[in-house]
């Protein structure tokens, strides 16, 4: 039995799709633009693959094409990247400027603990110095 299929365009995006003459009439998404389509049922050229010869320039449309849609998404590839490195700059900044500001808590916190263990700050103390205020 010879397979017959059915060449029409997506009714949404224009671009051009191929199914099987049985699937006529039923639901499918269009693989261009992800969309639910009807598959046509009538007034669609049936072609039979066994007699089936290429067009002429096909070759090279379909070339064109494949060269554009990568071109297309060699694009978008280098965008991600370029915003993917931009997000993880503005992340690191966010955690240098946090690691920073929770540095400093921590000096103000050891100093706060140094003050609150002897009632006055501990650092440069020496007893020569208690004996010079006693005595004056």
């Amino acid at each position: 039995m010879a397979s017959k299929e059915i060449f029409f365009a997506c009714p949404l995006c224009t671009q051009p799709l191929v199914a099987r003459l049985a699937e006529a009439g039923q639901e499918a998404d269009c693989p261009h633009c992800f969309k639910l389509i009807r598959l046509p049922s009538s007034s669609v050229e049936v072609i039979d693959k066994n007699r089936f010869e290429e067009p002429f320039g096909l070759r090279r449309i379909l070339l064109e094409i494949r060269n554009v849609e990568w071109e297309k998404m060699r694009r978008k590839l280098h965008e991600a990247r370029a915003r993917i490195a931009e997000l993880e700059r503005q992340l690191d900044n966010a955690h240098g400027r946090s690691r920073a500001s929770h540095d400093l808590e921590e000096v103000a916190a050891e100093n706060a603990s140094a003050l609150t263990r002897s009632g006055r700050r501990s650092d440069g103390f020496c007893p020569s110095d208690a004996g010079a205020l006693a005595v004056a």
